[in-house]
């Protein structure tokens, strides 16, 4: 069971590396308004369309040594770290989650969330299109996430609807009220993140980003790295923190004043035991204490009839 188990995990970094050299392609082509699909993968250096071989995830950049092998032209190294974060993501969530539709949905935000981070860092740009397309795919995935997969996926939509909006609304009062404090993309990213963080976890995710944005700025500023005058992404200050809390370090359930969700699947439980990401009933005392937690729940009156 344990080679089985840590088989998941492994497929998942793959997996992981994959989405990540597809997110980094993103992260060059969509502020361009380029296909994701044609041309193939060149360098910016010698245009030479690059060899298969020198596409794996990490691998590839450390064997090159972060060169062109034909031009020796600089590879960013947000390649490598972008590749690098998305295995360690999806290995994270897979091992803490098992294989469940929640895993899913939490991986799918953090990627997300990196693309709009990358781009925001490089650019200086939160793209409308990726706000919007990512707003509505968090609200349709939200309640196949830890909220809906135990209390409901009409109470869990609507936390989904009230963090959106909520998000949207306080980032656009902070720039109403300091125009040049915050940008516009700021107010439609936390809009997003809202929506995909739910409404308690969304107000800990900006209390994590505020935080560390004042934190940064401010080691900036002494060190005399940066001025007053120079602008600093917010963006990715509002992601890190959305990752945080979108990463399982703060329980969705306690945030939202509920009971804590039923037991997960074990982390290494067989694929047939995890459809949807449930207790592996195996055990009898497990199973006991997961029918009085579900009784007890379904005592509340958010389950009432």
């Amino acid at each position: 069971m344990a080679a089985v188990n840590t088989l998941y995990v492994f497929y998942a970094v793959l997996i992981g590396g994959a989405v990540g050299s597809f997110l980094n392609l993103s992260i060059d082509r969509l502020p361009a308004g380029l296909s994701l699909i044609t041309p193939a993968s060149k360098c910016d250096g010698c245009q030479r369309q690059i060899p298969f071989r020198h596409l794996v995830p990490v691998a590839s950049f450390l064997w090159l040594r972060g060169q062109c092998q034909n031009c020796h032209a600089r590879i960013p190294l947000r390649t490598a770290l972008i590749e690098g974060a998305t295995m360690g993501l999806f290995g994270l969530v897979v091992w803490h989650y098992g294989l469940s539709m929640t895993s899913v949905v939490l991986v799918s935000f953090a990627a997300l969330f990196l693309v709009v981070a990358f781009i925001d860092l490089e650019r200086g740009l939160i793209l409308n299109n990726i706000v919007l397309l990512g707003t509505l795919a968090s609200f349709l995935l939200f309640p196949f996430g830890p909220v809906g997969e135990t209390h409901g996926i009409g109470q869990a939509y609507l936390w989904s609807l009230a963090g959106g909006l909520t998000g949207f609304a306080a980032l656009l009062i902070l720039y109403v009220s300091f125009p040049g404090g915050i940008g516009a993309g700021d107010v439609k990213l936390a809009g997003l993140i809202g929506t995909a963080l739910g409404l308690q976890l969304l107000l800990t995710g900006l209390l994590i980003a505020f935080a560390a944005g004042s934190l940064i700025a401010v080691f900036l500023l002494t060190s005399r790295l940066r001025t007053r005058k120079d602008a600093l992404p917010f963006g990715p200050f509002l992601v890190g923190g959305a990752l945080v809390v979108n990463l399982g370090l703060c329980d969705y359930n306690k945030a939202h004043g509920l009971p804590s969700q039923p037991p997960r699947a074990p982390r290494f439980a067989p694929w047939y035991s995890l459809p949807l990401g449930r207790r592996n009933h195996g055990d009898p005392d497990e199973h006991r204490r997961y029918l009085d937690l579900q009784h007890g729940l379904h005592a509340l009156p958010l389950y009432s009839g």
